[in-house]
């Protein structure tokens, strides 16, 4: 069976040449907020974002990693990449979380995501 290419990637989202595609994962998982007191207005409240709380997934649906606030990536291998947003895009599925290119601030260990430079989200 032949695979359906995806939703082409906005132009501000692309990664700059001479990098090469390490890895390609789906995700599962939430987007927190929190109910909190609105800064300077006694009694109002705000909804605030806490963080990703996701699965890494492979193509064949196996957990290669985590997502979590930071924003993180971890690969099983205990590998991290802690990245930094550059640009958005809305998604162009309705209600999903706007799409980000994210340059690496941060590699920890020798594994899948030790020499990650950029993240498309």
């Amino acid at each position: 069976m032949a695979q359906s290419a995806g939703p082409a990637i906005p132009t501000n989202l692309a990664v700059p040449s001479g990098h090469v595609l390490l890895l390609e994962a789906a995700a599962r998982g939430v987007q927190i907020y929190i109910c909190q007191p609105k800064a300077g207005s006694p009694g109002a409240f705000e909804w605030a974002f806490r963080g990703p709380e996701a699965e890494l997934l492979n193509s064949r649906g196996e957990r290669i990693g985590r997502h979590f606030a930071g924003p993180t990536w971890e690969a099983n291998d205990g590998s991290q990449v802690v990245g930094v947003a550059l640009a958005t895009a809305d998604s162009p599925a309705p209600n999903a979380i706007p799409w980000l290119l994210l340059q690496a601030r941060a590699n920890q260990g020798r594994g899948a995501f030790s020499a990650v430079t950029y993240v498309q989200r």
